[in-house]
Order: C-alpha cells, then structure tokens, then sequence
C-alpha cells in the first residue's frame, strides 16, 4: 500500500513539472492600422504551414502584445505577420518581396526568403516574454 502511495506522489510530481506555460510576445514597430497575426510552431515540419495562430485588430501605432496560453513546454518558433490592409494574407511585388510588415521569434532573417525554424527557435520552459521587431 506505501509503494503505490509513493508511486502516486511521484507521478503526480511528473505531471506537475509539465504544466503548460504562458508565451507573451511583444510585437515592436507596428506601424499603421489592419491586423496582427502571431503564428507559433512547433517543428520544422510544421513551420510556416500549421501553427496555433492568433489575429488581433490594430488600432494604433508602437507596440502590442499578444499571449499564447497554456502552452506544452518544448522547442518552438514564431512568425508575425501586420496585414495592414486586412485583406488576410501578406501582400508581396511582383518578385515576391514582402511589402508588409513582417517579424520572426529571435529577430531571424532569411536569405532569399523566410529563416529557418532552427534560426527562429527558441525553448519554453516557463512563463516567457519574447520581443519581435518587425521589419
């Protein structure tokens, strides 16, 4: 009966230390009106394409924050997107440079093109304030 009283006590332990965390990531640099989408990956594979996404309404200039709740910890990236014009994706000429404002999680660059996850990552392990200027 002690040994599976301990054994609980343990396992409830183990669930404790995985908790899902808080991520607050501070947009710098918002400039005009239309919407802010924050996307957050969680792997290569799903990097760009499938994320848990946030879209919020921009009213005026400087910076916003937006918060990703309840968050499994582990290795992620972010991307930011201000769709200034709210038309739901981002706008680009006619060569495929970005002609909004646009920001990734360790203020990545890309060569050509979006950075990779690796250069974008980051670990969440507790509650954690990231800062993206956007270019």
């Amino acid at each position: 009966m002690r040994t599976k009283l301990i054994t609980a006590v343990i396992m409830l332990g183990m669930i404790a230390t995985t908790q899902a965390e808080d991520l607050k990531v501070v947009i710098k640099n918002i400039n005009g009106k239309g919407n802010v989408k924050a996307s957050l990956f969680d792997s290569e594979e799903n990097f760009l394409r499938k994320g848990k996404r946030i879209s919020k309404a921009v009213n005026e200039e400087g910076d916003m924050t937006i918060i990703f709740k309840d968050v499994t910890p582990g290795t992620y990236a972010v991307s930011i997107l201000h769709d200034q014009n709210a038309n739901g994706k981002m706008d680009k000429t006619n060569y495929g440079k970005p002609t909004e404002p646009y920001g990734f999680s360790n203020n990545a660059k890309g060569f050509f093109g979006p950075p990779s996850f690796e250069d974008s990552a980051f670990e969440l392990n507790t509650n954690k304030t990231i800062e993206i200027t956007l270019k």
